[in-house]
């Protein structure tokens, strides 16, 4: 494998060393980006494999409303796989990281609604149900803000 013009080889056997994948240089500053791609590639698969699963009856009428939602959570991460890889925080980075944050403020009442009301029902029910939910848009909400405190001239 050459790198830079040189082949890298382990020090004590010199065998070749094969290079990292792009995954593995994720700056950790950017941690918050993946924790937002992962949850809602999850998210929008079930909202456009199963729409009826999302729903505490099922109504074909709002299959196309809820498709169309998984098309636009598809382009949230989109949007954050720009800034997965970019080694320092940017003004533009932040502001989305600001912006996903705020959008994980409506899954999260969600989430607390279902908790408070003891409903059983929906899409989350094989994956932990409402408190899974909770704790991963909790978790996502945090993360995110941490990164949009970076801002230039929030420091």
């Amino acid at each position: 494998w050459l790198v830079r013009g040189t082949r890298q080889t382990h020090r004590a056997f010199n065998f070749p060393v094969p290079p990292k994948s792009r995954l593995m240089k994720v700056p950790h500053a950017n941690i918050p980006f993946l924790i937002h791609i992962l949850g809602e590639l999850i998210a929008s698969y079930g909202f456009f494999l199963r729409p009826s699963a999302t729903l505490t009856r099922p109504q074909p009428d709002a299959h196309a409303v809820i498709r169309q939602y998984a098309l636009l959570l598809t382009s949230t991460n989109l949007i954050a796989s720009i800034f997965l890889f970019q080694d320092h925080p940017s003004e533009t980075s932040c502001q989305v990281a600001g912006a996903l944050a705020l959008y994980h403020l409506g899954p999260l009442t969600r989430a607390g609604y279902k908790i408070r009301n003891g409903e059983r029902t929906g899409i989350w029910e094989g994956l932990g149900g409402a408190w899974v939910h909770a704790g991963f848009h909790s978790i996502a909400i945090g993360a995110l803000l941490w990164e949009a405190m970076k801002l230039p001239w929030l420091a």
